[in-house]
């Protein structure tokens, strides 16, 4: 099934730290020097380019800042370094992802509450109208949602295709124990189960389609 957001489709990280576009200033000796250290995992080295005057907001040739890099690497200390150095969770690259989305979605779990407790704007959305706990319901990130539920996140928004987090986690998970723990998450904060999709389903009818009958069990008790 196509994924119901553009977390599959965004920077992959592969582009280099020196492919940067043509029409912007070249970068100084610190912040390459930033971008070198995040490539190679080293936080020592990115402290080290901050205080030398790094720019932390830069961006490489696909818009990714240092910070997005770092978590693009999956690189949860590099992360954190930046992000108690200032850089910002929210800051979006050529394709609408930003480090809170995209730690989101990819269960970085101590970047996601660093981003939290320095700001990351919860309503912030993907280039699909996705958010971060859409993203993460979509990947099977249990922690992820977890740790979003601590906080004040849209639970029933709907993205640029009517799909709730909830709707995702029933018609992607297929019933795995992931998908199970994440609506049961889900429903215990208070996402609406009778929400519809696009073509009319709402969640029961979802699990029923799809016969999963241990997520339909775990709906119609939840809802009771």
């Amino acid at each position: 099934m196509t994924p119901l957001s553009s977390a599959a489709a965004s920077g992959s990280g592969s582009a280099s730290f020196k492919q940067l576009p043509g029409s912007t200033p070249a970068l100084s000796a610190s912040t390459t020097a930033l971008y070198a250290a995040v490539a190679d995992r080293n936080p020592k080295a990115a402290r080290k380019a901050l205080k030398a005057g790094a720019e932390l907001e830069a961006q490489d040739s696909r818009g990714n800042t240092p910070l997005m890099r770092a978590v693009l690497n999956r690189d949860q200390k590099v992360a954190k370094t930046l992000i108690n150095a200032g850089a910002l969770p929210d800051a979006k690259n050529s394709s609408q992802d930003s480090p809170f989305l995209k730690a989101s979605a990819l269960g970085l779990e101590e970047v996601l509450r660093s981003a939290l407790s320095h700001g990351a704007n919860v309503n912030s959305v993907d280039r699909l109208g996705s958010t971060a706990l859409f993203l993460a319901s979509e990947e099977g990130q249990v922690e992820s949602v977890r740790i979003l539920l601590q906080h004040d996140v849209p639970l029933d928004k709907v993205n640029d295709l009517g799909w709730s987090a909830l709707h995702v986690a029933i018609a992607l998970g297929q019933g795995s124990n992931s998908s199970l723990s994440i609506v049961r998450l889900l429903l215990a904060a208070g996402a609406n189960p009778h929400l519809s999709d696009p073509s009319g389903s709402n969640a029961f009818d979802l699990a029923e389609k799809r016969n999963l009958t241990q997520m339909l069990s775990t709906l119609r008790t939840s809802s009771k």
